[in-house]
């Protein structure tokens, strides 16, 4: 009895159709980590802007800076790192989607990017549960949004109508005191 030596035709094609079934799981899971990681990074820079307000409400006597001034206001004295300002999620959009980017992206500037709505006005002693930044869009992070409340924690939140952009809800007062909704992350 005498055996071939070498691979057969068959032999290769399964071995590449099972690299390929793996890389494709890989792949889906590296993804979603990645997505994730982005959602988290923002969270972490929504945590160090409300660090940057309560900083600023300490200087002026407990008030959050105007809604004219923005979180612009905290660019020089009070955010060390300006990149807390930008959303890397933003970054991956601004590649791929035009329509869908802040202002401050649309206008070219380079020296100021603020990738986060903001709602002017409040005091340090207003209610806990009102929201003071969210990302612009509020579908931008797994079909929902990262809000930073007064109180200084972020959360994410999904929205059923995502077509409203994340400035009419905050400025129109939809959010305050809501309670998440069911399909929120804790």
């Amino acid at each position: 009895m005498t055996y071939r030596r070498g691979f057969m035709y068959a032999d290769v094609l399964c071995t590449l159709a099972v690299i390929g079934l793996m890389y494709a799981l890989v792949m889906g899971y590296a993804t979603r980590a990645v997505t994730h990681t982005r959602t988290a990074a923002c969270a972490h820079n929504m945590h160090e802007i409300g660090v940057a307000l309560r900083a600023y409400a300490l200087d002026y006597g407990g008030a959050f800076p105007a809604q004219q001034c923005g979180l612009e206001a905290l660019w020089d004295k009070y955010a060390a790192d300006k990149g807390i300002l930008v959303c890397p999620q933003v970054e991956v959009l601004a590649k791929t989607q035009k329509d869908d980017v802040p202002p401050s992206r649309v206008a070219g500037r380079t020296d100021l990017l603020v990738d986060y709505v903001y709602r002017g006005g409040l005091y340090g002693d207003d209610l806990p549960s009102l929201p003071v930044a969210m990302d612009y869009l509020a579908r931008q992070h797994q079909g929902g949004a990262n809000v930073l409340y007064l109180d200084g924690h972020v959360q994410w939140r999904a929205f059923p109508e995502t077509h409203i952009f994340s400035r009419q809800m905050l400025t129109s007062g939809a959010l305050d005191g809501t309670p998440p909704l069911r399909g929120d992350k804790p």
